[in-house]
């Protein structure tokens, strides 16, 4: 009863922790309880107790954290909540393997490189979902991770991990000084340095932009409804638009009549009745109007392009970029949302494909995507731009050179809960990783201006139909993690493969 109450505890833990649920700093001492019960199980079918009780921890932390997703699909809540928790668990499960071959010391040493591993494949894999990657948990407590600059949220994985050990020698050990003291150190050395960039750091800006950011506020389940001419003209009305505005940014496919992937000037239609294809004048028509009210506007906007290639449809979610020249520039979203907007991995996709209905197949996880994100040009400036599960992915903003950082999502098939908020403050780490500044725009959600420190400049709040007119300071700094991307995660995919080859190769020479 002692060791499940403890794995319980851990889960809680772990899971207030978390932004707009709970405090971080409960993430420091988040896996001491199930340590413990690692270090005291005993008795036979030890690792068979042990995978059930680390099941009953990291599922406690993915129902508690992720519980939202079942607004938008049950299945996919169910997928999520059963892969990531077993992940861990296989992480925990591994680690205490290898704590058996090689001792205590370099056990937890395992156990840090393994999860900081886990962490890295859930960044690249086709089933990636980093939403619960131990550095997102400073997401609102920027002021503590200003280092991420050198690197990225995997860096804040490790300081969380390291400073559990410590406590839990401090606990198990009776030399229990010298762990406070190297505990004390080990936590208070980041936050003083981060402090110390935060207060040295130059709020360095290149150029000025003015930009205007607007949230339409669409419900997610009536998104066609929504007309495009309406929002034009309240941004008219409201005169957002000028001839000082630079750019205008507008949510995730808030352009949905499909437009031609190969001219986005133009709708593409084909009808299945007859085989015929129709090509008309789109939405991109009714933007090109603003720019009769701003002589110097850009727009970035959501778009659903399309084409029909031998036959088949291939739908992508897309940003596109008008200059003010009327110039058009496409980036297709890189990273698909696993089930809802792709299926991962081949044999399973022709599985489902060959064996399902099309009619029950055709709306379900086809879309296409890009290789990389293209950089939007315009005039002396880089976008970046990200569109909705892209950034949680700050990986993908590396090697990049850029000068400001562009979202656009639609965050409101959740509903108003714990889930659109995280993705906003995920948004703020990609801020300090870049030292960019961040606009981002939601159909429904959280819409505003990040500066390059993570903090939150201007927002329009949840349920809100707005428009805001902000000043943009852009930038051309390239941090470390840019330049070195997430080398701890390498560095560790390395270790943990070295660990768990040699202590295989040592038990069975052990045996013999």
């Amino acid at each position: 009863m002692r060791n499940l109450l403890l794995s319980i505890v851990s889960g809680l833990l772990l899971s207030f922790s978390w932004p707009e649920i709970g405090f971080s700093y409960l993430i420091f001492f988040a896996f001491v309880p199930l340590f413990f019960v690692e270090n005291k199980l005993k008795g036979k079918r030890k690792t068979l107790k042990l995978i059930g009780l680390s099941y009953i921890t990291f599922l406690i932390f993915n129902v508690c954290t992720t519980y939202w997703i079942m607004y938008a699909t049950v299945f996919g809540v169910v997928s999520a909540v059963l892969i990531t928790s077993s992940f861990m668990v296989l992480v925990f499960i591994i680690f205490h393997k290898l704590k058996s071959i090689y001792g205590y010391r370099l056990g937890y040493v395992s156990f840090v490189a393994l999860w900081i591993s886990m962490e890295y494949v859930q960044m690249h894999w086709q089933l990636a979902w980093p939403w619960l990657n131990l550095g997102n948990v400073f997401a609102k407590d920027v002021y503590l991770i200003q280092w991420y600059e050198y690197t990225g949220i995997i860096g804040g994985s490790l300081w969380v991990l390291i400073i559990n050990i410590i406590i839990l020698n401090v606990i198990l050990f009776n030399n229990y000084t010298k762990y406070i003291l190297l505990g004390l150190a080990t936590l208070l050395f980041p936050i003083f340095f981060s402090l110390s960039v935060k207060f040295n750091l130059e709020n360095r800006s290149d150029n000025i932009l003015n930009v205007v950011i607007i949230q339409p506020n669409i419900d997610a389940w009536s998104q066609y409804k929504f007309r495009l001419s309406n929002m034009c003209s309240y941004l008219v009305q409201k005169n957002h638009i000028n001839d000082s505005v630079n750019i205008l940014l507008a949510p995730e496919t808030l352009l949905q009549n499909y437009l031609w992937k190969r001219d986005p000037n133009y709708m593409y239609v084909k009808s299945h009745r007859d085989s015929l294809v129709t090509i008309y004048k789109g939405d991109i028509d009714r933007l090109y109007d603003l720019n009769n009210y701003g002589s110097n506007l850009s727009i970035l906007v959501g778009a659903t392009l399309s084409d029909f290639i031998r036959g088949d449809l291939e739908k992508y979610n897309s940003a596109v970029f008008i200059d003010r020249n009327k110039d058009i520039q496409i980036h297709n979203k890189t990273r698909l949302v696993p089930g809802a907007e792709s299926i991962p991995f081949t044999f399973l996709s022709n599985l489902i494909r060959n064996y399902l209905p099309k009619e029950i197949v055709a709306p379900i996880g086809n879309f296409k995507s890009s290789n990389e994100i293209e950089i939007f040009k315009m005039d002396t400036v880089d976008i970046l731009p990200m569109i909705c599960y892209e950034s949680i992915f700050g990986n993908l903003a590396n090697y990049k050179d850029f000068d400001l950082i562009s979202i656009i999502t639609n965050d409101g098939w959740w509903g108003n809960t714990a889930g659109h908020k995280h993705h906003f403050h995920y948004a703020r780490l990609r801020a300090i990783e870049q030292r960019k500044s961040v606009i981002r725009s939601a159909s429904t959600g959280i819409s505003g201006y990040i500066n390059l420190n993570g903090e939150v400049v201007s927002s329009i709040p949840w349920g809100t139909r707005d428009a805001i007119s902000i000043k943009v300071s852009v930038n051309n700094i390239k941090t470390f993690y840019n330049k070195h991307g997430d080398y701890i995660g390498r560095i560790s995919s390395f270790l943990s493969s070295l660990l768990i080859v040699v202590g295989f190769v040592r038990r069975k020479v052990n045996k013999n």
